[in-house]
This record gives structure tokens, sequence and C-alpha cells, in this order.
């Protein structure tokens, strides 16, 4: 199987590590990294068979409850664990920017680089990020079988706008968002699972249909 045909893109919060609300708004953020039961097993089965990356909406950045640099160094911490343990994550992504409207509504400081107007590209769950790191590691993502695995629904759009299927992980944090992809999985791009590596499973059978 020719591994630069396939590309998994994974969320982050929720889906490769715990999620505590806004993580990295708490200084000792390195005290809560734990990564999800599967997930390590699981990357190493991706990474057999296909190139992963990591495309993760971060605006907590523009609502000021940690910076940019906060959230690189969460990535390289995980980026260490995952390595240390043999799953290989090849690129990660970050959308920290927020829609002027949206974040005058919430109150949010309109000044800073994290506030644009109109939508960024790069937001999930359009595919600005799926883009940026297809070319950073020269791959044709339209000419390959696109996955994209997390715990919300805009992950599971995310990977139909780039062509491919979404995968819906249940989270009891977002239950509705897992019921409403549910209700749509007749389609056969919409894919709801238990956890991590029941995702994988699918991926794997899916591909030698």
């Amino acid at each position: 199987m020719d591994r630069n045909k396939n590309l998994f893109i994974l969320d982050r919060d929720g889906t490769i590590n715990y999620d505590p609300g806004w993580f990295g708004r708490d200084q000792n953020w390195k005290n809560q990294i734990i990564i999800l039961p599967g997930v390590i097993e699981g990357i190493k089965k991706l990474n057999k068979i296909g190139r992963v990356i990591v495309a993760s909406n971060q605006f907590g950045v523009a609502r000021g409850y940690f910076n940019l640099d906060t959230v690189s160094a969460i990535n390289q911490e995980l980026n260490k664990l995952l390595s240390a343990n043999g799953a290989m994550v090849e690129n990660w992504q970050v959308c920290p920017y927020v829609d002027y409207d949206w974040a005058k509504k919430q109150g949010l400081d309109l000044n800073t680089p994290w506030v644009i107007k109109g939508n960024t590209l790069l937001r999930k769950p359009l595919i600005g990020m799926i883009e940026k790191a297809a070319k950073e590691l020269n791959l044709d993502y339209k000419n390959c079988h696109v996955y994209s695995i997390g715990n919300r629904e805009v992950d599971v759009k995310t990977g139909i706008n780039a062509g491919g299927k979404g995968i819906i992980i249940f989270d009891p944090a977002h239950e509705e968002e897992f019921k409403k992809v549910k209700e749509l999985s007749n389609n056969k791009n919409y894919i709801c699972v238990r956890n991590f590596l029941e995702a994988v499973a699918f991926i794997e059978k899916d591909l030698l249909k």
C-alpha cells in the first residue's frame, strides 16, 4: 500500500489527549497531559498505511487564554510522547484565528492579530490547514484517500470538505454533536465510532474495499 495515497487528519484536544477545557490555560498544563487510550497504538497502525497530521482550531489564543507559544509547546510535548512510543505525527497545524463579527459578539479584544474580518480558510471545517500540511509534505491530497478523525462535528465536516470521510469519536462532553453526526451516518462518508482504535479499524477495512 502506497502511504502517500492515504492522508489521516487528527484533531488534538479530546482526540489525541485528554481535554481539561481550554488546554494550556493552566500554567501547569504539562501535568495535565494524558494521551487517550488506544491513540498510540492507533497512530502506529496508521503510520504503516498513510501519512498522519494534526490540525487543530485553537481559538483560546484569540480569547487570550494562552498564546501561540504555549500551543506550540504543547504540540512539542505531545509529539515527544508519541514519538517516544513509536507513534509518528508528520505535521502539526494550528488555527488561532477567529472572525471579527463573532469576536465582537463574544466581547473579545478586537485589536489582536488573531481577530480578522471574514472567515479564515485555515479554520476547520475549511481545509486551509490540510492544504498547508499537504504542501509541506509534498502530497497531492486531492489524489489521496482522506480521513479526518475528531470528537467534534467540525472534524467530520473537515474530512468531507477535503473530499474524504469524517469520523467522530464519542465524547460525553460533546454528546449532542455525536448524535447530530449519527443522524447523517446513512451517508457513507459520515462515520460514528466509540473510540480511536475503532476509527482506525474502520479506516483499515475501508481502504481494502
